[in-house]
C-alpha cells in the first residue's frame, strides 16, 4: 500500500459557512476533521496542518515552509496531496513546479463551496486527489478539480459552482469513480530552481495597463522599497497604455520588466514587445510570470538568462 502526504493549508475546502448561507470563513476545520468524513482505503495517509489560511493570505514564507515540508515528506512518501485555497492555488502550483524536482506526483486541490454548504465539493476532489495520487501515471505536479486533472499552468475561470478551474489546453485527464485517466502528459522541459527561502524570491510586482492610466507614477517608489521587477499585464496581445510606457523607459535602470497580457487566454510573443529591453511572457499569465521572474531575479540571473528562461513558455 501506498503512502501518502496530505499538507493541509487551509482554503474553502477547510471553510465553514455562516447560517444564512450568505458568507463563509475558510481555513476553520481541521485536515483530521476533513479526514474523519473521507473513507479512502488505497493508501496510507499521513496528515500535515501546516497552516490554515484563507489562500488570498499567501505570502511567501508559508510557500517556503510549503516547500520544505514537501522535500521532508518525499523520502518516505509516494506521493503528496496539498490542500489549497483556490484563490492562489495556481500561483502555488507554478511555483512548486519551479522548485520542486521530483517524478513523484505531487497533487494540489480545493474547493469552490465550504465543508458545510450544500452541494460542498471538497471531500470529492480530495478522494480524487488521492487517487491521482496512488496513480502509477501520475508526475511531477498536478491540480485535480471537479473530476478533472490539470497541469500547474491552469487557472482558476470562475467563483461559480465546482467546476472552478480550466487550462488553455484543456485537461491532462480525468477521474471517475475512483478511476484516474490520462488523456495526455506534459513533456516541457521547466527551469528548477534551488532556493528554500525567501531569499531567493525578488521583490517583483504586477502593474495592470488600462484605459486613462495612471500607474506609472509609483514605480520610483517600488523601486525605493526594493523592487527589482516588473510584469506588465498588457490589453490584448500585452499592449501597454502609452503613460505607463513612458514611465517604464524613465525606471529602465536596475528594473527587469516583463510584458504579460490581462486576458485569461493570451500569447504575447517578442514580437509585440513595444520596447527593445521588454522580455515577453509568452503564454504564461502575468502571476506565473511575476513568479518565474522573482526566482531568476533571486537567484542572480542576468538578463540574458531571464530572456532564455522566459522563451521556453513561447513555443
Amino acid at each position: 500500500m501506498k503512502k501518502i502526504g496530505l499538507i493541509a493549508t487551509g482554503g474553502t475546502i477547510a471553510g465553514v459557512q455562516a447560517p444564512d448561507m450568505q458568507t463563509y470563513t475558510a481555513g476553520i476545520v481541521p485536515i483530521g476533521a476533513l479526514l474523519s468524513g473521507l473513507h479512502f482505503e488505497g493508501a496510507e495517509i499521513c496528515p500535515m496542518q501546516l497552516a490554515n489560511i484563507d489562500s488570498c493570505d499567501m505570502g511567501v514564507d508559508l510557500w517556503f515552509a510549503l516547500v520544505r515540508a514537501i522535500d521532508a515528506a518525499l523520502a518516505d512518501m509516494d506521493g503528496i496531496v496539498i490542500t489549497h485555497g483556490t484563490d492562489t492555488l495556481e500561483e502555488s502550483a507554478f511555483l512548486l513546479q519551479l522548485l520542486v524536482a521530483t517524478h513523484k506526483p505531487i497533487v494540489l486541490t480545493g474547493a469552490n463551496r465550504p465543508s458545510n454548504a450544500l452541494g460542498a465539493d471538497g471531500l470529492r476532489n480530495l478522494h480524487n486527489a488521492l487517487c491521482v495520487a496512488c496513480s502509477d501515471n501520475a508526475h511531477g505536479v498536478l491540480v485535480t478539480m471537479n473530476d478533472s486533472i490539470f497541469a500547474p499552468d491552469c487557472y482558476k475561470a470562475t467563483t461559480l459552482g465546482a467546476d472552478c478551474f480550466a487550462a488553455h489546453n484543456g485537461a491532462l485527464g480525468y477521474v471517475q469513480q475512483g478511476a484516474v485517466h490520462f488523456l495526455r502528459t506534459e513533456s516541457r522541459k521547466l527551469p528548477h530552481f534551488a532556493a528554500r527561502s525567501p531569499e531567493g524570491f525578488a521583490r517583483v510586482e504586477i502593474l495592470l495597463s488600462y484605459a486613462h492610466n495612471g500607474l506609472g507614477a509609483i514605480l520610483g517608489a517600488l523601486k525605493e522599497d526594493g523592487v527589482r521587477g516588473v510584469v506588465v499585464a498588457g490589453s490584448g496581445a500585452g499592449n501597454v497604455h502609452f503613460a505607463l510606457k513612458q514611465a517604464l523607459a524613465s525606471h529602465t535602470h536596475g528594473l527587469t520588466i516583463v510584458c504579460a497580457s490581462r486576458v485569461a487566454r493570451a500569447f504575447v510573443a517578442p514580437a509585440m514587445l513595444q520596447a527593445p529591453q521588454w522580455i515577453a511572457a509568452g503564454y504564461l499569465s502575468p502571476f506565473a510570470a511575476r513568479i518565474l521572474l522573482a526566482l531568476l531575479l533571486g537567484g542572480g540571473a542576468t538578463h540574458d538568462a531571464i530572456a532564455q528562461a522566459f522563451a521556453l513558455f513561447g513555443d
